[in-house]
């Protein structure tokens, strides 16, 4: 788990601020004393979503999956899409996009891209797809898979 977090912070450290992307605040490192021995915990430090993730907003009370408006639905897919050009600028992969990792900010008129624990350069993932774990399959792009 820490070196899964220290490799989210290595890729979140690369990237300039974005209006679109999460706000990377830093990460802490810390070892704890358990009973059988030390213990390292990595905690990574991002702007808060008032609003939770995409996901969270697009699902009912009754657990039922409510759309949005057209209009809102084509307002966000910009902002995803201005998030993803900015990434793919600096060669970087999110390959995790899916409504869970898509925050919504400042009453639901921004939304930005997190998680970016799956995400990787370019240059570290160019010709071996079996670098690429914990990536969700039906939310992976084709010319990631074949």
């Amino acid at each position: 788990m820490v070196n899964t977090l220290k490799a989210e912070s290595d890729i979140l450290s690369r990237i300039p601020a974005h209006t679109n992307i999460t706000t990377f605040l830093g990460a802490v490192l810390e070892e704890e004393q358990a009973k059988d021995g030390a213990q390292r915990h990595c905690r990574l430090m991002m702007e808060l979503a008032e609003h939770g993730s995409l996901a969270s907003m697009l699902q009912s009370d009754e657990g039922e999956l409510e759309p949005l408006p057209l209009d809102q639905s084509l307002f966000y897919l910009y902002q995803i899409l201005q998030g993803v050009f900015h990434l793919h600028s600096l060669s970087i992969l999110h390959l995790d996009i899916k409504a869970e990792n898509v925050l919504v900010l400042e009453g639901g008129r921004r939304v930005k891209l997190t998680d970016f624990g799956t995400a990787a350069h370019i240059d570290d993932i160019a010709g071996s797809i079996s670098k690429l774990k914990g990536v969700t399959p039906h939310f992976t792009s084709p010319e990631v898979v074949y």
